[in-house]
């Protein structure tokens, strides 16, 4: 956002006229900017900060992996959650939850054994016990494999990128200093106006 920022700044003032803000303009023409660097991050990274899908074929294929186990592990807790309701285990409104990143059901205390599964957490009064039934206890087990698989995937690309953008470090970090100045000359532009001054 920075480099777009500088990026922009320096094409307004340079696409002026010479006499219309010259001092500016003097100290814009030697600022370097980086179209090729914003292009690159824009092409992983989304404005959010999150690591793009398409930013290498593995993570894709990874995260159509994790979304094809979420999908499975949300189909048989469903079931298993209805046929749980139908046999009185679990309330009539009761929904599919997480605990500690694996999805559960909400069982109260006194028929937690008639709900084959781990006991990951249990409610501040105690009477209601969260269980990961055993028929999606696999499928969990492989999303927090695929899920750590995508940590160090994400980690590869951000140390590529890194590694790509760092000889130009020194250059970027003069970008800031421009960035700096500029945002004090609006500062103060923006006070004088707030003032009415002359």
């Amino acid at each position: 956002r920075a480099l777009t920022a500088v990026g922009n700044m320096v094409g307004f003032v340079m696409s002026r006229s010479d006499s219309q803000y010259p001092r500016l303009r003097k100290r814009s023409e030697s600022v370097c900017i980086f179209p090729d660097v914003v292009r690159r991050i824009n092409q992983l990274v989304d404005d959010d900060g999150e690591i793009r899908d398409g930013a290498s074929p593995e993570l894709v294929q990874i995260r159509r992996a994790i979304r094809e186990h979420e999908g499975q592990v949300t189909k048989r807790l469903n079931q298993v959650l209805n046929n749980a309701k139908r046999a009185g285990i679990v309330d009539a409104d009761a929904m599919v939850s997480i605990r500690d990143g694996r999805a559960v059901i909400p069982v109260s205390a006194g028929n937690n054994r008639k709900l084959d599964g781990f006991i990951h957490d249990e409610s501040a009064t105690g009477k209601t016990v969260f269980i990961e039934p055993q028929q999606v206890v696999e499928a969990n087990n492989r999303i927090r494999e695929l899920e750590g698989e995508e940590r160090r995937e994400r980690m590869r690309i951000l140390m590529a990128i890194t590694a790509e953008i760092r000889p130009q470090v020194p250059q970027i970090l003069t970008t800031e200093t421009y960035l700096g100045e500029v945002d004090f000359l609006r500062a103060k532009a923006l006070f004088a106006i707030d003032m009415h001054a002359i």
